[in-house]
């Protein structure tokens, strides 16, 4: 580091004369466990013991519960955290019920039972006439149902107990198809919320 003494010669203008270098190497190095309390021109440095409390950090060992300081800090966030996750937990986050759903089922042929409460999403086969049942998910979820023929000869599908459907289903003469029933559910029962045409499927 270099010291120059700045001096004005005109309006603009000015001279620099180096007055000083100041080299690292030249800095006194404090003993461990002290502090530099004074050095100058012509003062030779001294040192101290720093006085005080504690540091207010040091190495964490054992629990997060043992760290007073630590841990008082993470409890004056604690309400606001608890606001966060309680907004999460009730507006986003699953509940347990949801988290075991599982997306989209093919069930066997002519499976009448669907548990919708559980396979939110089904599919089966008709070959016969059937009345489908299901058990009922948490309010607001949607869940569907598709139906796929088999053969040339028109199936008559019913939706009874846990559905609340616009009616029955016809599957048509043509093999192959499907249709896909959606339903949103109030908590106590599944409403219809539409259906498809037939689709190839």
């Amino acid at each position: 580091m270099e010291f120059y003494k700045k001096t004005q010669i005109g309006i603009d203008t000015f001279t620099y004369e180096l007055v000083d270098r100041l080299d690292i190497s030249d800095l006194p190095c404090a003993p461990a466990g002290t502090v530099l309390t004074g050095y100058g021109d012509g003062v030779s440095p001294s040192f101290a013991t720093p006085t005080g409390g504690a540091s207010i950090w040091g190495a964490i060992t054992g629990s997060i519960l043992d760290q007073t300081d630590l841990n008082g800090a993470l409890n004056r966030k604690e309400p606001a955290n608890a606001n966060i996750q309680t907004h999460v937990t009730s507006n986003h986050a699953p509940s347990d019920a949801q988290k075991n759903y599982e997306g989209y089922v093919v069930l066997a042929n002519d499976t009448l039972a669907q548990a919708l409460a559980t396979n939110i999403n089904t599919q089966l086969t008709v070959t016969a006439n059937g009345t489908l049942t299901t058990t009922v998910p948490p309010a607001g979820v949607r869940c569907s149902v598709t139906i796929v023929t088999s053969g040339t000869t028109s199936r008559v599908i019913t939706f009874g107990t846990g559905f609340k459907p616009v009616g029955t289903l016809a599957t048509g003469t043509v093999t192959a198809r499907a249709f896909v029933v959606n339903f949103i559910s109030n908590g106590t029962i599944l409403r219809e919320a539409g259906r498809t045409a037939a689709m190839v499927v």
